[in-house]
């Protein structure tokens, strides 16, 4: 493998380190946020108007729904990583 390809995909690689970090995150983020929007819906269901009922439904249903968008979104990453490595292995083997 020549040098600047290994470069090339040292530099893909640690960019895939990068946008896996970041999109850890944001879904640990999401996933506080959506459970904080559930247990608001709960513990308000009684009390609160059917306005109030709705928006935080809504609002708990599409943080599920992105949390379930990034779970996918970093299995995607893993997988590109570790095809970027077995292309990495198989040029150090030759083959």
């Amino acid at each position: 493998m020549s040098e600047h390809s290994e470069v090339v995909l040292r530099q893909a690689l640690d960019s895939v380190d990068r946008l896996r970090r970041r999109q850890l995150v944001t879904m640990a983020i999401t996933a506080v946020v959506s459970q904080l929007a559930w247990f608001a819906f709960i513990l308000n269901a009684e009390r609160a108007t059917e306005k109030t009922l709705l928006i935080l439904a809504t609002f708990a249903l599409a943080m599920t729904v992105f949390g379930g968008v990034f779970m996918l979104a970093i299995h995607t990453t893993r997988m590109t990583q570790r095809i970027l490595q077995a292309i990495e292995l198989s040029a150090r083997h030759g083959g």
